[in-house]
Order: structure tokens, then sequence, then C-alpha cells
């Protein structure tokens, strides 16, 4: 392969807020150029996008902070297979999308800030997806990156309180 297929990934991605190293298991070492396009990641706003790819692979990383929102535990985790870091809840959907609530009460009391990572990764044939996500080979790359992007969103860019509590590793999926 030409030299210009390495895929180089930067120190940080989506507007700095992520580490490229975090991301780097994701991709393949040669895939071409990784395109970055980031939209409302550059400050907070209720909603900001992140995708990164290359010619094979895709990666979409969400961050929500929508105030006041009630996000009941039970209610969430019923949208998919649980996952779990420390305080953090959520799911992770028939398409092994996952999303990460993690306590963020910076403006209002029970405000989460929502995580959400995607990849084609672990993403299995939609014409085969049965009624709840079965363990796919890159379920665990998605965990521990979904564990480390919400660890860095809500330590470094967010500044919630607590975020120092969420345990190092990656997201815990409860498999049926």
């Amino acid at each position: 392969m030409a030299a210009d297929d390495v895929t180089k990934v930067p120190d940080r991605v989506c507007e700095g807020r992520v580490s490229g190293a975090q991301v780097e298991p994701l991709l393949p070492t040669r895939d071409g150029e990784l395109k970055e396009e980031a939209l409302f990641f550059d400050k907070l706003y209720d909603i900001g996008h992140c995708t990164l790819s290359t010619k094979n692979v895709e990666v979409l990383i969400t961050v929500e902070a929508i105030p006041a929102y009630q996000y009941p535990r039970q209610t969430i985790e019923r949208k998919g297979v649980p996952i779990s870091l420390g305080s953090a809840y959520g799911y992770m959907s028939k398409q092994h999308s996952t999303r990460l609530y993690v306590p963020c009460t910076f403006k209002h009391e029970k405000q989460r800030v929502v995580v959400g990572v995607s990849s084609t990764v672990n993403r299995p044939d939609t014409n085969s997806t049965p009624p709840h996500a079965k363990p796919v080979e890159g379920d665990d790359k998605v965990a521990t990156f979904t564990a480390a992007v919400a660890r860095e969103i809500t330590r470094d860019w967010l500044k919630c309180p607590d975020a120092e509590k969420l345990p190092e590793g990656p997201v815990k999926i409860h498999w049926p």
C-alpha cells in the first residue's frame, strides 16, 4: 500500500475535545485520510456532532446537554441493552450505537449530558438485526471509546461536578 493510505490521526479531534489516541483503535491503520466534520463542538450548544471518517469506517460522536429534561433510568435502559459507567447509564441500540446519560448538574439539578457514539466498526448487517443487540466484534472497542469520550467531555470541556467519579475502563454492557 502507498504511504498516503496510512491513516494519520491527530493528537486531538472534534474541535480538540477528544483525544486522537482514543479513536485510533476504531480505525484501520491503512484506510486513507481521516476526515473530520464537527458541528457545534466549538462551544456548548444543546447538541453537537462530530463525524470522523476514513474510506471504510465512520465514527459519530454526539453530545447533548438539554437542561431540566428528565432521564428516568428504567425508561432509558429499556430502549436497548443497558450500559453503565459508574453513576452514568444508558443503552446500546440494536444498531450497536451507544447513548450514555452522564450526571452533569452545571445548570440544573437533574441535568445529564448525553454522550452518543456510533461506528461502522461494530454495526451488524441491518437486514438481520435481531429485536435487541447481540454481541458482535467491535463492541468492546466502542464501549471503551464511549467511556473515554464521556470522561473527556464531562471532565475537560464541560467541567461537570463529580465527573472525576466516572471510573476508568470501558462502559459495561449488560447483555441479557
